[in-house]
C-alpha cells in the first residue's frame, strides 16, 4: 500500500513539474527600449512600457513598479518591474538618468560692439549668466583691450555648467582716437508712450507721448550701429572732464515713471539691451521692486515735489519749497531709488535755492528741460538734455544722437 502512495505521489510531481516547465516556456517579461536610458532635466519622464506574454496572451496589466524619477534633480534613478502569476515570478530592472543637455545663456551688459577712446580706462560692463541647472557659473573671459593703442579688439566670454555644457558670446571693443569732448553726449529725453493701435483713453496725445514703433526703431537703431551706454558715474566723470567718452555715446531717460513707460517702453529695453533710466516719482515706489531689470535703472524725480504749489517758474512747489523740506524730499527719494547720481527737476524748474537744496541732499547731477548736450565743465546742477517728441522721425532721431 505504502509503495502505491509513494508512485502515485511520484507521477503527481512529474505532472506538476512538467506543467510548470511548460508555463515557463511560454511565459515572457520583456522591457520596452533600454534598460539604461536617459531624460531630460525638468522635462516630463515617459515611460517607455512593458509587455508580459503567457502564451499569446497578454497579461502586462499584472506588473508592478517601484521607484520614481525625479525629472528637476540629476542623477541616476532605477526602477524595479515585477510580476507574479500563478505560480510564476519574474523582475526586472531599468536604470534612468536625468540629465542637463541645455548650454548656460551669456548675455552682455551694455552693447556687444562699444568704442572708446585712446589712453581712456576700458571699464568692463559685465555680463549675466543664466542656467537652467547650476548657479554662479564662472565665466572666462578670453582677450584683453589696449586702451593705449587704437584698433579692433574682440572680447570672447566662455562658461560651462557642471554637465559640460558650453556657450560663449562675444565684445567688440574700438580704441579710437579722442574728439568727442567738444561734441558733448545727448541725454535723451522721453515722458510718455503710446501703441496707436489702442490709443489712451481721454488723453490729449501731446508731443511728448512717443508711438512705440518709433521707440522701438529708435531702440534698434542705437543698438544696430554700436552706440555705447555710459553710466551715471561714467558721465558724472565725463562733465567734470575727468575722462572722455566714446563718440557713439548716448543716455536714455524718462520723466515721471508713467504706466506707459512700464508698459511699453520697459519690454523694449530689455528686448534690445539697451540701457533706460526712469526719472521716478519716488512716492510711488512699487514699481521699482516689480519691474526690476538689468535695463532699467532709477534716479530722482523727487518723493513728493512733482505737482504744483508755488507762483514763481511753472508753477512747481519746489519752487519756493523751505529748504529743510526740500532736503529732505529729496534724501527719502535718494533712498527709494537707490542712486544719488542724478535728478530731473520737476517741471524743468531751476533757481538759485533749487540748486542749493540739490546740492545739499546729496544729488551728483541734476537735469533741466532745456535742449543741447552734456559738454565737459558745464553747472553740474543744470544740465541740458535732447527732448524727443511725438513723431519724431529717424532720419532726425540719428542726427540728434549722431
Amino acid at each position: 500500500m505504502k509503495k502505491k502512495v509513494t508512485i502515485g505521489a511520484f507521477i503527481i510531481l512529474i505532472m506538476v513539474l512538467g506543467g510548470y516547465t511548460l508555463l515557463d516556456s511560454i511565459f515572457s517579461f520583456s522591457l520596452k527600449g533600454k534598460d539604461k536610458i536617459e531624460t531630460v532635466y525638468n522635462t516630463d519622464y515617459k515611460e517607455p512600457g512593458y509587455e508580459v506574454k503567457l502564451g499569446k496572451k497578454n497579461i502586462s496589466s499584472k506588473v508592478q513598479v517601484k521607484g520614481t524619477v525625479n525629472s528637476k534633480k540629476l542623477g541616476s534613478y532605477t526602477l524595479k518591474y515585477k510580476v507574479k502569476y500563478l505560480f510564476l515570478e519574474r523582475n526586472l530592472t531599468r536604470t534612468v538618468t536625468v540629465v542637463d543637455k541645455e548650454p548656460p545663456v551669456i548675455t552682455l551688459k551694455g552693447s556687444n560692439k562699444m568704442t572708446i577712446k585712446i589712453n581712456s580706462t576700458y571699464k568692463e560692463p559685465g555680463y549675466e549668466v543664466k542656467d537652467n541647472v547650476d548657479n554662479d557659473l564662472e565665466v572666462k573671459i578670453e582677450g584683453k583691450v589696449d586702451p593705449k593703442k587704437t584698433g579692433k579688439y574682440v572680447l570672447l566670454y566662455k562658461v560651462k555648467d557642471k554637465s559640460g555644457n558650453e556657450n560663449s558670446i562675444s565684445r567688440e571693443v574700438i580704441v579710437e582716437k579722442s574728439n568727442n569732448s567738444s561734441k558733448g553726449i545727448p541725454v535723451l529725453m522721453y515722458h510718455y508712450f503710446y501703441d496707436e493701435k489702442k490709443p489712451p483713453k481721454g488723453k490729449t496725445l501731446n508731443a511728448n507721448y512717443i508711438e512705440i514703433k518709433d521707440l522701438e526703431n529708435q531702440l534698434k537703431y542705437l543698438k544696430e550701429n554700436g552706440f555705447y551706454f555710459p553710466s551715471w558715474q561714467e558721465l558724472y566723470e565725463y562733465a567734470q572732464g575727468k575722462i572722455d567718452l566714446p563718440n557713439k555715446s548716448v543716455v536714455l531717460t524718462s520723466d515721471d515713471g508713467a504706466k506707459s513707460f512700464f508698459t511699453y517702453a520697459v519690454p523694449l529695453a530689455n528686448k534690445y539691451q539697451v540701457p533706460i533710466t526712469s526719472f521716478f516719482i519716488a512716492s510711488r515706489k512699487q514699481e521699482i521692486e516689480k519691474y526690476k531689470s538689468d535695463y532699467v535703472h532709477f534716479e530722482s524725480h523727487t518723493y513728493d515735489m512733482h505737482h504744483a504749489g508755488c507762483q514763481g517758474g511753472r508753477g512747481g512747489i519746489f519752487w519756493c519749497i523751505d529748504e529743510k523740506k526740500g532736503i529732505a524730499d529729496l534724501k527719502k527719494a535718494i533712498s527709494i531709488v537707490g542712486s544719488d547720481y542724478a535728478l530731473a527737476y520737476p517741471y524743468g524748474d531751476v533757481n538759485e535755492n533749487i540748486k542749493n537744496i540739490t546740492k545739499k541732499a546729496g544729488v551728483k547731477m541734476a537735469f533741466t528741460i532745456k535742449n543741447g548736450r552734456v559738454k565737459p565743465g558745464m553747472d553740474l546742477l543744470e544740465l541740458p538734455r535732447v527732448r524727443i517728441s511725438k513723431g519724431t522721425s529717424l532720419e532726425s532721431f540719428k542726427k540728434m544722437v549722431g
